[in-house]
């Protein structure tokens, strides 16, 4: 059986900063951020409260609820090799769903769509959304609960909004990266 390696909270921080540092968007909150990190009083090696209040510590300085520290006893999820990055997804997808676990009609004609608990990439999305507007279609009102979504893939999140703004092309938003570059994300027009 393989060991863990021995990796101490302190570790953990010391790395967290670094990444805040290199790629947090605005270089200036970065340093707050890695500022508050340094402050960061670890009393306890219980790995999920360790996760919870680094997060906390990350999202003090201005709330960026993108920043957080996971807790994966599993194993890190995959992020460079493709092929592991879409078996992941797969195993996701089997595990938790295609991204959409709740749809209703609720009394008045209101609809209820529940997402989550992570936005998966458009082939797992794509035919739950369409089955899920289908079953939709006509209510008065639409509830879309996401309290229990962590985020999740941006071409998806675009496809999902497509099924309520029509078939014409919607700019969402721009993801700009600290080296300047942008990301355009726009709805792809309702697939319907």
């Amino acid at each position: 059986m393989a060991r863990r390696a021995l990796v101490t909270p302190r570790m953990l921080i010391s790395e967290v900063k670094d990444l805040v540092r290199t790629h947090y968007v605005f270089p200036d909150v970065a340093s707050d951020i890695a500022d508050v990190l340094d402050r960061l009083a670890v009393e306890s090696t219980d790995e999920p409260a360790f996760a919870e209040a680094a997060t906390a510590a990350l999202r003090s300085v201005n709330g960026d609820r993108h920043l957080r520290v996971g807790h994966y006893p599993d194993g890190v999820p995959p992020e460079k090799d493709d092929e592991e990055v879409r078996a992941w997804f797969a195993s996701l997808a089997r595990e938790d769903g295609p991204s959409i676990s709740e749809v209703r009609r609720l009394d008045g004609n209101v609809g209820l769509l529940t997402v989550g608990p992570l936005v998966l990439p458009p082939e797992y999305v794509g035919p739950a959304a369409s089955a899920a507007f289908t079953l939709l279609q006509g209510v008065r009102r639409l509830v879309i609960d996401l309290r229990g979504c962590a985020g999740g893939v941006p071409e998806s999140v675009a496809l999902l909004v497509s099924h309520l703004l029509g078939d014409e092309p919607v700019h969402l938003l721009d993801l700009i990266h600290r080296d300047g570059s942008v990301v355009r994300s726009s709805t792809p027009g309702w697939p319907g």
